[in-house]
């Protein structure tokens, strides 16, 4: 519906753009031949002197009518577009505006992702030390990654803690940066690699927190509050200490706001 409006608002536009060129060229197209005759009159036939002044009486005349007419035109014109600018701004913040409120009546816990379900694929790292006995390649992106299906990875304590939140592109990039970097063996590189990097570890713990019976709009917020942040997380007490109940994407929330 909206890209609907928004074409029919180019093709209106453009019409009027148009017509307003086409208005002003037949006005300048008229004063001209008016101009040329009585030129052509007044300088090349001496005798038709009543007929210069006649010439001259009906340009003063017709002059302001075309001038004025032209000037409506181009005033609607321009109006028109200013209107139309400030009416698009309007609509993009009542636009934002509404979708904060149709967040706001969401419960979020109803459109998350059940971390206790069958189907969530997590990575559970008990123990911190655990981290340099999984391989990259095999352990994480094979197994956990490519054989779902899946492009994020929740990294999880044995309390159901969520300690890391993974991306598939972040961890290719990582291989890529590393290996450029002193050309090692991407084969032997471990989990423990990846989340000791500053860089990246910043990054895959930027994940929000709400309570269980917050709304969508809370987890909206959360995300806007860290550049970083694409995934949130609804907890016991809303807090990262404590278990997550249920997940939460940018993608769902992009798609929940949609008016």
């Amino acid at each position: 519906m909206e890209t609907n409006t928004e074409n029919e608002s180019f093709i209106t536009a453009k019409l009027r753009n148009k017509l307003s060129v086409i208005v002003v060229c037949i006005v300048l197209a008229l004063i001209t031949v008016l101009s040329a005759t009585a030129i052509k009159v007044g300088l090349y036939d001496p005798d038709k002197k009543e007929w210069f002044a006649h010439t001259k009486d009906i340009l003063n005349i017709i002059l302001p009518l075309l001038a004025t007419w032209m000037g409506t035109v181009l005033a609607f014109y321009y109006t028109q577009k200013s209107m139309d600018a400030a009416t698009q701004q309007t609509n993009q913040i009542i636009r934002h505006l509404t979708s904060d409120q149709k967040l706001s009546e969401i419960s979020a816990e109803d459109v998350a992702i059940d971390m206790t379900s069958t189907d969530v694929t997590t990575l559970i790292l008990k123990d911190p030390g655990d981290a340099a006995n999984l391989n990259l390649l095999k352990n994480v992106l094979e197994e956990k990654l490519e054989t779902t299906g899946r492009n994020r990875l929740p990294i999880i304590d044995g309390n159901g803690v969520v300690l890391y939140i993974l991306h598939r592109s972040a961890i290719d990039q990582f291989i890529i940066d590393k290996h450029k970097s002193n050309n090692s063996d991407i084969r032997t590189y471990t989990l423990a690699d990846l989340l000791s990097d500053a860089k990246w570890k910043v990054i895959f713990q930027s994940f929000g927190t709400i309570r269980r019976e917050d709304k969508l709009y809370a987890a909206k917020k959360a995300m806007d509050t860290n550049i970083y942040c694409e995934d949130v997380f609804g907890t016991e007490d809303g807090t990262r200490s404590s278990k997550a109940q249920f997940w939460l994407t940018n993608i769902t929330i992009e798609q929940r706001s949609i008016v």
